[in-house]
């Protein structure tokens, strides 16, 4: 086994000792081996080159600094910014979640009002495409694809036929709105609010609402900045 490095060079492994012993799969005889990654190996993408008596494999090898730093433009400043669940940051013209959208007002709102260096999401991978699906956003399927749940449907061209905000799950509570949802989300969707069964409007109008009235309209996930 040898490092095939990006500038075209290479560096071979050494191969240390592995205790597994051969097994059977598929009638075939599969051995293992182990090698370790010379220290020498210069940050970048390289590939991992194994030759055998009848085949060739290949696979990738990144390279990476232990710590990158802070980003230039910070020089010796100290930031902060807020941490949260972005599908507990739901506004009144969400269905049911926080979406993109209202991560957009987020950000915003948190930079021009109290001058936050950043927001801090949960991942918005994408989950399994059939049921049963993982809960956990810590848990996707892909790093490739966005979980479609984050969409505001009235934001996508799509599905142009959306009804208004008048009549989303936020003025609905009585259960009707399920008839309005698509197919997929029509079988698990509830409705998430105030007790009054409407939602916050903190983000339409963040000028005319002070940080504490705020804090005591919206969810806990997003009232402890973090450093």
């Amino acid at each position: 086994m040898f490092i095939r490095l990006e500038d075209g060079g290479t560096v071979d492994a050494r191969q240390v000792e592995n205790p597994n012993p051969d097994r059977e799969v598929d009638g075939e005889w599969i051995g293992e081996a182990t090698f370790a990654v010379p220290e020498e190996v210069p940050l970048g993408y390289h590939r991992i080159v194994l030759r055998s008596l009848d085949r060739e494999v290949e696979s990738a090898l990144i390279v990476t600094p232990s710590w990158l730093g802070f980003p230039r433009q910070m020089g010796d400043k100290r930031i902060w910014g807020f941490a949260t669940q972005l599908y507990s940051v739901a506004s009144h013209d969400s269905w049911g979640v926080g979406d993109l959208t209202d991560l957009a007002d987020m950000a915003v709102w948190s930079a021009t009002k109290h001058f936050a260096s950043y927001v801090l999401i949960n991942p918005l991978h994408a989950a399994e495409p059939v049921a049963p699906m993982e809960p956990s956003p810590y848990l996707p399927s892909s790093r490739r694809y966005v979980n479609p749940l984050y969409i505001r449907p009235r934001r996508s061209r799509s599905t142009p036929g959306c009804r208004p905000p008048s009549a989303t799950p936020s003025t609905r509570p009585d259960g009707s709105w399920r008839q309005s949802l698509p197919t997929p989300y029509a079988s698990s969707a509830t409705p998430h609010g105030t007790p009054s069964g409407k939602r916050s409007s903190w983000f339409s109008a963040p000028a005319a609402r002070p940080h504490g009235r705020w804090r005591s309209r919206t969810s806990s996930a997003v009232r402890t900045p973090a450093a």
